[in-house]
């Protein structure tokens, strides 16, 4: 499985194994699990960023630009399974 970011930094840490981030450590972790489970393997490469000017508010958390960008969003988050968040809490 290849991950494509455009954020050189985490394409960097993540096939070295050590991110300092505690969160981004357990999501490694959590990678590296279902890869052995599956016998494959995953690496990252750096893909120059678009002009993907939705998902660039979101970032920045420019929430009502995002919804005059995508007026068909959701106007509430999904929630995340109960289950996935008390196996593997975040930092």
């Amino acid at each position: 499985v290849e991950f494509c970011l455009d954020i050189m930094a985490v394409v960097s840490v993540l096939p070295l194994g050590s991110p300092k981030d505690p969160n981004m450590m357990i999501l490694l972790h959590h990678l590296s699990v279902v890869a052995v489970h599956h016998s494959s393997t995953f690496n990252t490469s750096h893909s120059v960023g678009c002009d993907d000017y939705v998902a660039d508010t979101l970032s920045h958390l420019e929430f009502q630009h995002f919804y005059n960008l995508a007026p068909y969003a959701a106007p509430e988050t999904t929630p995340d399974p109960s289950t996935l968040l008390d196996q593997h809490p975040i930092v």
